[in-house]
């Protein structure tokens, strides 16, 4: 129970200082050294070997890692106390018997170079238990502590002055106009990470506020990428492990590992990296840019021309889309098809309130109560009332007497003539003209002349021009024989226009007839024509009325039926006739003609006209829009779909190929670092190959070589001060700073010329924690007499240099949780995306209340 209990303190412990201080601190030590100095006892690991400590079920499972080393503390408490020098590397070599381990060799040795002290034991043991020192280190990284950002920290006014000055920063070319070569950043950036960017590009120190969500880990990241393609050396600092494991993940996917090396790892790291240099190639992106820049303007030509102004309009493509969306909110949804020429849209357009109030106008006074199928008055004009009046009752008279009596009539008349029935009333005076021609001509000439040939008549009675082949004797001969077709007593002034009208009625007259019928004149024709002449003329009256364009006269009979009982029957169509068709002239006027007749036809009402109206104008403005820009693409979504598909696949070949352009232009310089500087390469060589891990060992071995090796280190803030001083970088990024004091800061600041803090202060604060995993401790119960300092090193750079903030969260989220956070912790900074459950209704925040 007490080794369960142990295991689980070491496990939590483990967590804690893996998660939030970045430090692997579990070990196997194997032998205990023991002391005593001045009264006080002392003891300190022997064999050290990193160990993995995980909970399995009710148990514990442990993992061992890498290989046994000697006790760094003891070594330096051995130099230092007792003046001995021990080879941690040569007695950590003695526990391996042929791969085999055996630490009683090792054990053997310590006790025989420390026989001579009495109080100094080694003890065999086996001890699982959190080792590491991090105040040591940083105590003695923290002797020098003169430098110009710690010295601006601490007050010194010229250093704060230069500290704060504010560098001149580029103009930044916007996205959619940078050319692709200039556009590498490792990562997509928005423009608040892009003016963070710029300013770290120019050498200003700032500090950059993340709000949750924001991009900070991807800022520091083309933070990274943009510094290193200037040739600058960069130090990334966090405390968390998330966010160390995070940059390191997302270089290697982006096809740079090794690029950030640790100090932890900085052997196998250096390997990697000249694994990653040695196979490094040039990406060919000429073709994938061009694409890029073609399509992009494309697509930048459409958004523009989606919000840019029509000339005479005066609105944008996108403008009448969202009004639309609007308007088709409304219950019931507007449908109307009518659509407005650019002529008619430009007239209304500083009309509208005009047009939609008279078209409500005319709704209440009855116009869209019928439609063209409704009544055959409808949109008929009137100046009087009276017209009205007249014009209704005319049409009742030709219906209810004056049609069917010259129908009736009619029909009687040509039963006689076995001619077919007429089908018009136009048909039958075209008959009863046709009756009064023949009877002219039988008046005077007999029957026998619409039963023989008449064409050699005709040419003989013609002028001679006409007939110039006829000779004068047959000539006479033909114009003896006509006289024989009149009639005994009758005279023909002209006989030949009287053959030549008979010719015509002939042909007339078989065209009615089966063939051989011959003319006969009905009894009653005048009576008929007469008839028919008064009721063609009220016809012609009714169509002026009515402003037919196809007389009423030409209608098919059961046709002309049923139009008349239409006119003639008693009807609402007539009330406010003339105001409606005063009304209805204006609406005309404005172009508004199609519009009325699509309302009649529907019966709008008058609450739904003004929708009806806004519908029309808007959907006709916007199909005028799409018409007259080429660049809207004609509103074909399927080629914006697929430009939009092509784009995104070049651009993520462009993003893509960051960067590998980045590797090779590293393995450029490391290529020519190995030929300059040959004799490091070997010193480097050897380094690696002898099993050298800490900083000093290889950065000493090749400085100028690891700096062009290793131009990014990744560390925690209590591993820094393993990396030498004599390597200073130009940029200190710190990430998750506002989780760190300045104390925890100091050896990261004063290695940097230039400082940029990441932090998020609401979510972030400084808090002390202890190494062992012992007994937990209690907060009236003080380690020591130094109180710890609360106050961020982010705040307190934050008082000094600029400051930016990240407000654009890109985390999925609810928009009730994002509007709660935001309003209670950052007073609404933070601009969060919608969640898709929110176009679904659904909510994304509960509250459960417990009582008790």
């Amino acid at each position: 129970l007490t080794a369960k209990r142990a295991a689980e303190r070491i496990a939590a412990k483990d967590v804690e200082l893996r998660t939030s201080r970045g430090l692997d601190t579990v070990h196997l030590a194997v032998a205990i050294a023991a002391w005593r100095i001045g009264g006080v006892s002392y003891a300190a690991p022997v064999l050290l070997r990193p160990l993995a400590i995980r909970r399995h079920h009710l148990d514990f499972d442990l993992r061992l890692h890498g290989s046994f080393t000697i006790n760094p503390e003891l070594v330096e408490v051995a130099r230092t106390h007792f003046g001995i020098a021990i080879d941690g590397r040569a007695l950590a070599a003695l526990a391996y018997d042929d791969g085999v381990f055996k630490p009683q060799p090792v054990i053997d040795h310590l006790r025989a170079l420390t026989a001579h002290i009495d109080t100094f034991t080694v003890l065999p043991r086996l001890v699982v238990s959190t080792f590491a020192d991090v105040s040591s280190h940083m105590a003695r990284d923290a002797e020098d502590l003169d430098h110009p950002i710690l010295n601006a920290l601490g007050g010194h006014v010229g250093d704060r002055e230069d500290l704060a000055t504010l560098r001149r920063i580029p103009t930044l070319v916007g996205a959619d106009d940078r050319p692709p070569a200039s556009d590498r950043l490792l990562l997509d950036a928005d423009g608040e990470q892009e003016a963070v960017l710029a300013r770290i590009l120019a050498g200003q120190s700032l500090t950059v506020q993340t709000l949750p969500g924001t991009g900070g880990t991807q800022t520091v990241i083309n933070a990274v990428g943009e510094l290193v393609r200037a040739g600058k050396r960069v130090l990334v600092v966090s405390a968390r492990r998330s966010t160390l494991d995070g940059i390191r993940h997302r270089l290697s996917g982006i096809g740079l590992p090794a690029l950030a090396v640790s100090p932890t790892q900085l052997h196998r790291d250096l390997i990697r990296a000249i694994g990653r240099n040695e196979k490094a190639e040039q990406p060919k992106v000429a073709d994938v840019d061009d694409a890029l820049v073609r399509l992009r303007t494309v697509l930048r030509d459409y958004r523009e021309a989606l919000t840019g102004r029509h000339p005479q309009l005066g609105i944008s493509p996108l403008e009448a889309l969202r009004t639309l969306t609007t308007i088709t909110q409304q219950q019931p949804q507007p449908s109307a098809e009518t659509r407005f020429d650019l002529r008619t849209l430009q007239n209304l357009s500083t009309r509208r309130a005009e047009a939609a109030h008279a078209l409500q106008t005319a709704a209440r006074l009855g116009e869209f109560r019928f439609g063209p199928d409704d009544s055959p008055w409808y949109a008929v004009a009137f100046e009087t009332t009276q017209q009205a009046t007249d014009a209704h009752a005319l049409a009742a008279r030709l219906h209810r007497t004056d049609v069917p009596a010259i129908l009736e009539r009619g029909y009687e008349l040509i039963a006689q003539t076995r001619t077919r029935p007429f089908t018009t009333v136009s048909e039958l005076g075209a008959y009863i003209q046709l009756l009064q021609g023949i009877r002219g001509s039988l008046d005077r000439l007999s029957m026998t002349v619409f039963e023989r040939p008449l064409g050699e008549l005709i040419d003989a009675h013609a002028p001679r021009r006409d007939a110039p082949e006829m000779s004068g004797a047959q000539r006479r001969r033909l114009k003896n024989l006509s006289r024989e077709y009149v009639r005994p007593g009758m005279h023909v002034a002209d006989m030949h226009e009287s053959l030549v009208r008979v010719q015509q009625q002939r042909a007339q007259w078989q065209q009615l007839v089966e063939p051989g019928v011959l003319p006969e004149v009905p009894i009653g024709l005048d009576d008929v024509a007469a008839s028919w002449q008064r009721v063609d003329a009220d016809l012609a009256a009714l169509d002026r009325a009515l402003g037919r364009s196809q007389p009423l006269a030409s209608l098919p009979v059961p046709l002309l039926v049923r139009t008349l009982a239409g006119l003639a029957a008693e009807s609402a169509v007539f009330d406010n006739v003339v105001e409606r068709a005063t009304l209805r002239g204006r609406l005309a006027e404005l172009g508004l003609d199609g519009l009325l007749t699509e309302l009649s036809r529907r019966h709008v009402p008058e609450d739904q006209v003004a929708a009806e109206f806004d519908f029309a104008w808007w959907q006709s403005a916007l199909e005028v829009l799409l018409r007259s820009d080429r660049a809207l693409l004609g509103a074909n979504t399927a080629v914006v779909d697929r430009l939009e598909r092509d784009f995104r696949l070049v651009d993520e070949a462009h993003a893509g190929s960051a960067g590998p352009l980045l590797a090779a232009e590293l393995a450029t310089k490391w290529k020519i670092a190995v030929v300059d500087e040959a004799h490091e390469a070997n010193a480097l060589k050897h380094a690696l190959r002898s099993g050298a891990t800490t900083p000093a060992e290889l950065v000493g071995a090749a400085p100028a070589l690891v700096r062009t090796l290793a131009p990014v280190w990744l560390a925690s803030p209590y591993e820094v001060p393993t990396i030498p001083v004599t390597a200073p970088f130009d940029v200190v990024v710190i990430a998750d700073a506002a989780a760190l004091c300045l104390a925890e800061a100091a050896p990261a600041l004063r290695r940097a010329a230039q400082v940029v803090a990441f932090g998020d202060p609401v979510t972030q604060k400084p808090t002390p924690f202890r190494v062992g995993a012992g007994a937990p401790q209690f907060a009236d119960q003080p380690d020591d007499d130094v109180p710890f300092d609360g106050v961020s090193v982010f705040e307190r750079l934050a008082e000094i240099v600029p400051e930016e903030i990240l407000t654009r969260s890109y985390r999925a989220g609810g928009e009730d949780l994002a509007e709660l956070v935001n309003s209670a912790f950052y007073d609404g900074r933070l601009v969060s995306l919608p969640w898709a459950g929110s176009y679904l209704g659904r909510g994304s925040l509960s509250v459960d209340y417990v009582e008790g």
